[in-house]
This record gives C-alpha cells, sequence and structure tokens, in this order.
C-alpha cells in the first residue's frame, strides 16, 4: 500500500533509483533542523545507506573548503544526473552550514543560514553525525564549532557505520579539520572519527538529499513522485430531474501524469445542503433519483489516482427538480380476435389517470412474429388507432402506455398475442363494364371466379338483394350471370344491382357489382303456338291478374282463325275489363278453326309502369 515519504519514520528505509537501479537511504529527519539550514522545511532527509565508489574529496591541491570542493560539484551534477528526472526536479535546493577561511592565516568560520552553501545534493557534517564540537579525531584532528546540529539517528558507531558492497567502508564528511589544514573529517569502516587528506583514494561519499514530504513510497518502498489527475472536463446531468425518477450521469476523462488514475468520485448536493459521496468506481457514468420531493441537486466529479490524489472538482449547474408523479397506465387494451394479414385493424384501450391531474397521451408500439423489439406506431391523445397489417405477419402483439407532460410514462398495458390470418379471399374478374346501361330486353354477362389457396369456393348470385342462384364454382372456369325470361321480367324498371359473391372454405369473401338500368316501357304477348280446335269457335272469355294503370294504352285483340295468312283479329278489350263472354264476328276459317291471341300495352303520361302475371280464359 502506498505511503506518503512524510509517514516513514526516522530510521526507516527507502529506495531512489539511480541509473534505473533501486538504491537504498535512510530516513534521518524533516523540516528545519535549525536556523542554521534553509530550505528544508516540508521536507525529508535522506542519506544513501551504502558508501559510493571512492574518489578524492578534492582532485588536488591542500584547500578543504567543502564548496570548492570536486566532491561537491560530483554530487551536486554528475551524481544527480544519476537521479531519475521526475525525483531531480522535486529534490528541495536547501542552504547547509559549512566552514570556510579566507587563508590560512586567519581562523576557521562557519558560513550558516542564507549565508549555507546552496546545494541540492551534500555530504554530513561531523556535527550532524553526533561529534560534537573540538571532537579531536586521532592526531589531533579538530572539528570546527557550530557546523550544524547533531542528527539523532546518529546516535552511536553502529548508527554511522557504512558499507560498500557488504564490507564496511570509509566515507567522507564535509567538515574539515581546524588544525590541520590540509585534512577533512571521514568516518572510518567501524563509524569511528578519523581524517584524511582531500586527494586520497580511500573514502567515498555518502550523499544527502531532501525530498517533498508529499511523495509516495509505493508498496515496494521506492520513493515515487505523483501529480494529480487532471480535473474531469465536463459533468454532464439531464436537464429535466424528476423525484424518484432514476436518470444518467456521466463525465469527461481525466488524465494523469503518472497513467496512475484509478477512479472517480461523484458527490450530490440536495437542496443547498451538504455535499454527499454517491459513486466511487473507474467508470465515466452512473445513474441516481433523488427523493421525491427535493427542491434542487446538484452534482460533482473529481478523479482520484492509485497514490490517494485527487483532482479538483468538477461540479454540474443546479437544477430545480421536478416532483412529477407518472401517469397511471391505461385500465385496457383491445385487439380484435381475428386479424387478417393485408388489412387493417383497430386497437383501442381505456383512459389512463394521472395522480397530479395532468393530461396525458399515449404511445402505442406493436412488435411482430414473437420478437422482442417493439416499434412505435401511434403517439397522441386518441384512445384508438388502425393498424395496417402486413400480408406474411405470423403473429403480432400491441402494447400502450401514457406520457404526461412532463415525460413520465406509465407502465406498458400489454395485449394478448395475435394470430394473423394470411388466407387470402376469393377473386371475381369480368370482362364487362361495371355499368351495363340501359337494358330493355333479355341480356348476361360472364365472370370468372378463383381461389389462390384452391379453397372451396360457394358463389352465390343476386338480383336488387335477391338470391337467383347457388353453386359450388370450379375455380378458373368462365360463369354466365343470366337476366332473361321470367327473371327479366320480374325486374322492375329502373336502377338493377348484380352482385356475385364468392366465399372460400375460411371464410373469406369477395363480392363483384354489375350495375344496369332497366327500360322496358311497352310489352306485347302472343302465344308461339295457336291453340287448335275441331270446330268453329263462336265464343270466348278471357281474364288476367295484374296491374294496368289508368293512362296504359292496352288492347287485347283476338282471333278464331290464327292458322290463317291473314287472322281476323277482334279488339276484346271491353270485354276482358268489363268479364264478359265475346261472339266472334269471322265465321271463316280456310286452314282450320284455331285461337290465338295478342296482348299489348304502352305506359302513359304518368310513365307508371304495369305487369301481367297470369292469363286465363276459355273458348268454344
Amino acid at each position: 500500500m502506498a505511503r506518503r515519504l512524510s509517514d516513514i519514520p526516522v530510521g526507516g528505509v527507502v529506495q531512489l533509483r539511480e541509473n534505473d537501479a533501486l538504491v537504498d537511504f535512510i530516513v534521518l529527519g524533516r523540516e528545519n533542523p535549525s536556523a542554521a539550514y534553509v530550505g528544508f522545511n516540508g521536507g525529508t532527509i535522506l542519506v544513501r545507506r551504502d558508501v559510493l565508489p571512492n574518489r578524492a574529496w578534492r582532485g588536488s591541491g591542500t584547500g578543504v573548503e567543502y564548496n570548492t570542493s570536486g566532491v561537491h560539484a560530483f554530487l551536486n551534477g554528475e551524481y544527480l544526473d544519476l537521479i531519475p528526472q521526475n525525483i531531480r526536479n522535486v529534490a528541495h535546493q536547501v542552504r547547509v552550514p559549512f566552514s570556510t577561511r579566507p587563508d590560512t592565516q586567519n581562523p576557521w568560520v562557519v558560513q550558516s543560514g542564507n549565508n549555507g552553501l546552496l546545494c541540492r545534493a551534500f555530504l554530513l557534517s561531523g556535527v550532524e553525525l553526533g561529534f560534537p564540537e573540538g571532537t579531536v579525531a586521532p592526531d589531533n584532528g579538530i572539528l570546527p564549532a557550530n557546523e550544524g546540529v547533531h542528527f539523532s539517528f546518529f546516535n552511536s558507531n553502529a548508527r554511522r557505520q557504512a558499507t560498500r558492497n557488504g564490507a564496511g567502508a570509509n566515507w567522507w564528511t564535509r567538515t574539515p579539520t581546524i588544525n590541520i589544514s590540509w585534512a577533512v573529517i571521514t568516518l572510518n569502516a567501524g563509524g569511528g572519527i578519523s581524517w584524511q587528506q582531500p586527494t586520497n583514494l580511500s573514502a567515498g561519499p555518502r550523499p544527502c538529499l531532501v525530498l517533498p514530504n508529499t511523495l509516495w513510497v509505493d508498496g515496494n518502498n521506492e520513493v515515487q513522485t505523483n501529480l494529480p489527475p487532471t480535473i474531469p472536463p465536463s459533468i454532464t446531468i439531464p436537464a429535466t430531474i424528476m423525484g424518484s425518477v432514476g436518470f444518467a450521469i456521466s463525465w469527461q476523462a481525466s488524465t494523469s501524469p503518472q497513467n496512475n488514475l484509478n477512479g472517480y468520485r461523484v458527490e450530490r448536493q440536495l437542496n443547498s445542503g451538504a455535499w454527499t459521496q454517491i459513486f466511487q468506481a473507474n467508470v465515466l457514468s452512473t445513474t441516481d433519483t433523488v427523493p421525491f420531493g427535493t427542491n434542487t441537486v446538484a452534482y460533482r466529479v473529481r478523479a482520484t489516482d492509485s497514490f490517494g490524489d485527487m483532482s479538483g472538482w468538477q461540479t454540474s449547474p443546479t437544477r430545480t427538480v421536478v416532483n412529477n408523479r407518472p401517469p397511471g397506465a391505461p385500465p385496457t387494451i383491445t385487439v380484435p380476435l381475428n386479424i387478417v394479414g393485408g388489412s387493417n385493424t383497430t386497437i383501442t384501450w381505456g383512459v389512463a389517470l394521472d395522480p397530479d391531474g395532468d393530461p396525458v397521451t399515449y404511445e402505442l408500439e406493436h412488435s411482430t412474429d414473437g420478437g422482442t423489439t417493439f416499434t412505435q406506431i401511434f403517439s397522441g391523445a386518441a384512445l384508438s388507432f388502425t393498424d395496417a397489417i402486413t400480408f406474411g405477419w405470423v403473429t403480432v402483439i400491441y402494447r400502450v402506455r401514457a406520457v404526461d407532460p412532463h415525460n413520465a410514462s406509465s407502465d406498458w398495458r400489454v395485449s394478448p398475442t395475435r394470430t394473423v390470418d394470411n388466407t387470402v379471399p376469393p377473386t371475381i374478374t369480368t370482362s364487362a363494364p361495371s355499368n351495363l346501361g340501359l337494358q330493355s330486353a333479355d341480356f348476361a354477362w360472364q365472370y370468372v371466379v378463383d381461389q389462390a389457396d384452391g379453397e372451396v369456393t360457394t358463389v352465390v348470385e343476386a338480383i336488387n338483394g335477391i338470391q337467383i342462384r347457388s353453386y359450388t364454382a370450379t375455380l378458373g372456369d368462365t360463369q354466365t350471370f343470366d337476366v332473361s325470361g321470367i327473371r327479366f321480367m320480374t325486374i322492375l324498371n329502373g336502377a338493377v344491382t348484380m352482385t356475385v359473391t364468392a366465399t372460400g372454405s375460411s371464410g373469406k369473401s369477395a363480392t363483384l357489382t354489375v350495375i344496369a338500368e332497366k327500360g322496358v316501357y311497352s310489352m306485347s304477348i302472343t302465344l308461339n303456338n295457336p291453340l287448335p280446335a275441331y270446330e268453329l269457335i263462336t265464343r270466348m272469355v278471357m281474364n288476367f291478374v295484374g296491374f294496368i294503370p289508368s293512362d296504359v294504352d292496352f288492347q287485347i285483340l283476338v282471333t278464331n282463325n290464327a292458322n290463317d295468312h291473314s287472322p281476323v283479329w277482334e279488339d276484346i278489350t271491353n270485354a276482358v275489363t268489363l268479364g264478359i263472354n265475346h261472339l266472334f264476328d269471322n265465321t271463316t276459317a280456310a286452314n282450320g278453326d284455331a285461337f290465338n291471341f295478342i296482348i299489348t300495352a304502352s305506359r302513359g303520361a304518368s310513365n307508371t309502369g304495369g305487369f301481367i302475371a297470369t292469363i286465363g280464359g276459355a273458348f268454344e
């Protein structure tokens, strides 16, 4: 688990990379040890555990002022270049106390505070290692006064002892001896005080650094710099938020300079009150539901990384919450039991109620052939809709819901699934025109009945709604609609509507309609073959059943020599009207005695029609 560098105790060990190899450093302390130091505040003091390879403190000469030493230049140049740039960039630039003198004739003076040596890497002084002012090293090497303060970690030779490659090693300090002008205090392999000529190659440096307390130490004890993630560029919430209705919140991704972003934290503020965390995960969206009755709500998001650093907040606008309750579902939905492919069907539903009294509209959807996807086919205030059923659908199901002005919707009211009837009705084709015009005598027209599925088909012919024929069709054969003889005669003048209705065994039917105008304004009735007699016919009587308007030009003629080339016709109109016998005037019959009659009638000015249903009578 990552910790802050400030959490590592004095004496604890952390690691830094030198030329990408991990090296142990010991924590010596924190903050400015005293006024003699500058730039230590907010920092942790580290010293390398092992001694670097031996090198001269000064390359040549006998001077022992640390500020001009070769080892000081090495530490703040070549050595720092071994440290990763991100660590090097944040290492504190500090001022440490050091000893100097203008020449060998003058005493040593400790420069400290703002006059201390400016550096990023430095060697420890004898005083910092726990050797008080005036300590005498072997052969009378004496330490100068006040070159810093004692670092408490170094409370024994064992603590001052350092190694290289597992073996004890001598190491340099930054402290000269004040009575031997050409010597520098060193620590021997056992951690005791000693001194060396500055040009000797028998000791190595043990560098110190001051790093920010806020740096992180990862689970492997390596010191890591870390910059917090960037603020998420935006946060998006709906323009309208409704109480008790869930909705989505999303935000744009942050970036992390160390590529260790590990999530986002989302907080919510209700009614301008305290912020409360509602979500944390490494995704770019979440959902929330605001309690019904809330007045306002706002959201904010920040990014976090694996070291626990966080970006600043990105805050949403404050939304006024719409405390609207959705309408109830329509109580019913009604779909016809029989739905036919290629036709229309009407779906109806009951009135939905809104608890807030808002007006509602409805959304109707259908799904076909057992699918799970519904398609909207209607949106509006009506309580019904006529759907066009595509031929070939196997099944269809409907659902309807209510929607209020705030776009809150009810649950769906779902219909039963209906099986679509894709059988086809019969077809009736004809070459006759749909209007045959005026007909004053027998007429006929032809048609053909067919059924694509080969169903047994019953055909009914009708005139003016009265059936005249019914038969089982031979599919594809030509049939004749006959209007002749008594059928024609019994039709009154005027509009004539002829229908052919074909019904398949599945129950589907088709009807063909042809119209005409009957116009018969006169008639003539006679016998095709005269009635023979065995002697002269002298008298006769006749009657008829029918209706003859008063203004009709009506005449009845009879003859008793009907077989002659020129029969003698006698008018008996009045006799028939009066219902009396008629005595023939003619007494000759060249071709034998025979009886016949001719009845003629023509409409009068009133254009009132009449008819004769039966004719009867006798002769002798």
